[in-house]
């Protein structure tokens, strides 16, 4: 789940490269809309690769060293920051850490907790 901070509202672009993409999520009082393609009137538009960009949202670079070589944000840089920085901490808590790889690798696929894992939340294919 996306846990902004309290008062962060805004319309947030993404647009990456190799391939291009554009996604956009609108933040409005907790609640989070997204889709694909352009925003109407986006309050940051965030420009980065498609690799650097996924692994910031991973969680595997912070949100500042995702953008820092190849990216650039234009707007309200706040909202890019607790944008980024919520979907970094929300991809640490459903990873998380194992334990140790053994156990998880030996686990069947329906034993897995995630194996069939949804979300409410509409994110671009």
């Amino acid at each position: 789940m996306l846990r902004l901070p309290s008062g962060t509202n805004g319309t947030v672009q993404a647009l990456l490269d190799e391939p291009g993409s554009a996604m956009w999520w609108s933040i409005t009082e907790g609640s989070v809309h997204a889709g694909r393609d352009l925003a109407s009137q986006p309050d940051v538009i965030i420009r980065a690769s498609s690799g650097r960009f996924v692994l910031g949202l991973a969680g595997r670079l912070r949100p500042r060293e995702a953008l820092d070589s190849t990216g650039a944000i234009e707007g309200d840089h706040v909202l890019a920051e607790r944008f980024l920085g919520a979907c970094n901490s929300a991809a640490m808590r459903l990873v998380g850490k194992p334990s140790s790889t053994s156990s998880v690798i030996s686990r069947s696929r329906s034993e897995r907790p995630y194996a069939r894992r949804t979300s409410n939340t509409t994110w671009p294919t």
